[in-house]
């Protein structure tokens, strides 16, 4: 499985940019660590009404949200079992996508950040060169396979 690495804390910017688009990152963690995982889309002005899901290495689900907060932004805190490779999803919950749905997905190591606090805001965004972009499942043989 491919995806986009990320690293512990950053911010990535993606656009999920057709209907049925899924954008897929791969992180790689320790066992027992705390990871904050959040698509800011909604709260932004984007139409995106984001799923973030979170998969072990096999593919099965170990956390997954639609709407936090009252909003259609996504939120996991998760502690993760085992050391290894993860991948995050994002969709849209209705299938949507086009250039207006971007959205920056915040990844941190800490359940005590949050998008508003000065630990989040000190971070500097990284544009992703085409070559880094959100990896797209419809192109993917193996357990995320659309």
């Amino acid at each position: 499985m491919r995806g986009v690495l990320l690293q512990l804390p950053q911010n990535v910017d993606g656009v999920i940019g057709q209907p049925r688009d899924v954008d897929v990152f791969r992180l790689e963690a320790k066992a027992g660590q705390e990871v904050v995982l959040e698509v800011l889309a909604a709260r932004y002005g984007s139409p995106l009404d984001s799923i973030l899901t979170l998969y072990n290495a096999d593919g099965q689900i170990l956390a997954s949200n639609d709407d936090h907060d009252g909003s259609p932004d996504s939120r996991i805190v998760a502690t993760l079992p085992k050391t290894g490779t993860y991948y995050l999803a994002v969709i849209d919950a209705n299938d949507q996508g086009g250039p207006a749905y971007g959205y920056r997905l915040v990844v941190q190591g800490s359940r005590s950040a949050s998008p508003g606090s000065s630990y989040a805001s000190s971070l500097t965004p990284r544009c992703l060169a085409a070559s880094e972009r959100p990896y797209d499942l419809k192109d993917e043989f193996g357990p995320f396979a659309a």
